[in-house]
């Protein structure tokens, strides 16, 4: 319910006096920075984590509101684990070692809308309401060491997909009429969604090592500067 709600304040501004405004007002923005997982997220991932986002806009100079399409990665970087030591990996089979590694991002599609209520500001804060899905990419292999060198245990590639909606607090520096420095603080949250852990290597009931996942949600915060091309007909 709390989801369809935010679809809701998302979509709000394109409905407003869009009767007597006309579509006349775009930006294209890019931006890169770090993120910091937040909640159950950062007791897996408390590393800052590189992000970097696509937007575009457009909208209605009348009531100081556009809306568009975002798209953001978020890496979350990869990560081993190694166990040295005689290991039984099933099938009557034991190694001389384990090495194992997981490569994770994030892919974020959202809707979203902008105020800014001083649009022709040198200087002009703005909000950013956003919703939609996001991406977890994840990679999982396993090698082991037998005697004759190393082996392939697992090599596996999934997809996960959760709701997700955003919330970001900005500002908007002026250089020149078409070209704008944007500075941000963004909130992320999300419904729950599995993503590997590797703090160790888990074992199945026939003794056969594979990578631990963990459910939760993946709320973090985003600091962000970026550039964005801008252009406005105001007559």
């Amino acid at each position: 319910m709390k989801h369809r709600f935010f679809v809701l304040l998302v979509l709000l501004p394109l409905f407003i006096n869009a009767q007597d405004s006309e579509f006349r007002w775009g930006q294209f923005g890019l931006n890169g920075g770090f993120s910091n997982a937040r909640g159950d997220f950062h007791a897996e991932y408390s590393n800052p984590m590189i992000t970097g986002s696509l937007d575009i806009f457009f909208g209605f100079p009348d009531i100081n509101s556009l809306a568009g399409l975002q798209i953001r990665s978020i890496g979350l970087g990869t990560e081993h684990t190694s166990i040295d030591d005689t290991t039984y990996v099933g099938n009557g089979l034991y190694a001389l070692g384990l090495d194992s590694e997981a490569k994770t991002s994030i892919n974020v599609l959202h809707l979203g809308s902008r105020f800014i209520p001083w649009k022709e500001a040198i200087v002009s804060p703005y909000i950013d309401l956003s919703g939609g899905i996001q991406l977890v990419d994840y990679q999982t292999s396993i090698r082991a060491e037998f005697k004759n060198g190393w082996e392939d245990l697992s090599d596996n590639e999934e997809s996960k997909v959760a709701m997700s909606y955003g919330l970001a607090l900005g500002l908007f520096y002026r250089i020149n009429k078409n070209f704008l420095i944007d500075v941000r603080a963004q909130y992320y949250g999300s419904t729950r969604v599995r993503y590997p852990v590797m703090d160790d290597l888990s074992f199945d009931s026939y003794g056969q090592p594979y990578v631990k996942t963990n459910k939760s949600t993946t709320d973090m915060l985003i600091f962000s500067v970026g550039v964005v091309l801008y252009e406005l007909n105001d007559g």
